[in-house]
């Protein structure tokens, strides 16, 4: 079985699913770190996911992300997928396909604060931050909750109580 990991940017999907992978020796791909590699042997440029986004466009990284997720035929593996991937129907049945779907809620006011420490990503609008996360926000919600087995609310959780109710899900 397959635990796919799903939410928004600075949810927590990619260090969640390593230590995942750690506590129950089940393999561990992060999509956006796939995204990156297949780039790298297409355009023989070794840049990061934002640096592909910002250069090539929205509509390369998301064919690139399309092909990562068809790319993917293993068992037994966390998966943590871009938090953009569930906006292609064709994405959204392809993880469902793929294994047991886990939403990592955040509150959205934290998810705020992650990013804007982290910088601002360029799908989000720079004159006006707050709004076009509040709208892309409730757009992915709703996805992530028709895509979704099983929610985790991850809130005033640490790592090891995600993980905890990660392991009776997979049960």
């Amino acid at each position: 079985m397959n635990i796919i990991l799903i939410g928004f940017k600075a949810a927590g999907k990619s260090t969640i699913g390593r230590k995942l992978s750690k506590r129950t020796g089940m393999d561990f791909i992060d999509l956006d770190s796939y995204i990156v590699q297949l780039h790298d042997e297409e355009k023989r440029e070794n840049i990061n996911c934002r640096e592909i986004f910002n250069k090539y466009g929205e509509r390369y990284f998301r064919e690139l992300e399309k092909n990562a997720l068809n790319a993917i035929k293993t068992e037994n593996t966390v998966l943590a997928v871009g938090g953009g991937a569930v906006e292609s129907e064709k994405n959204r049945s392809r993880i469902k396909r793929l294994g047991k779907v886990i939403y990592l809620f955040n509150n959205k006011d934290i998810l705020f604060s992650r990013i804007e420490n982290q910088g601002l990503p360029p799908f989000m609008d720079s004159d006006n931050p707050r709004e076009s996360f509040e709208t892309l926000f409730k757009k992915r919600d709703l996805l992530y909750k028709t895509v979704a087995d099983d929610i985790i609310i991850c809130d005033n959780l640490s790592y090891e109580d995600i993980l905890d109710e990660i392991i009776k899900v997979m049960e």
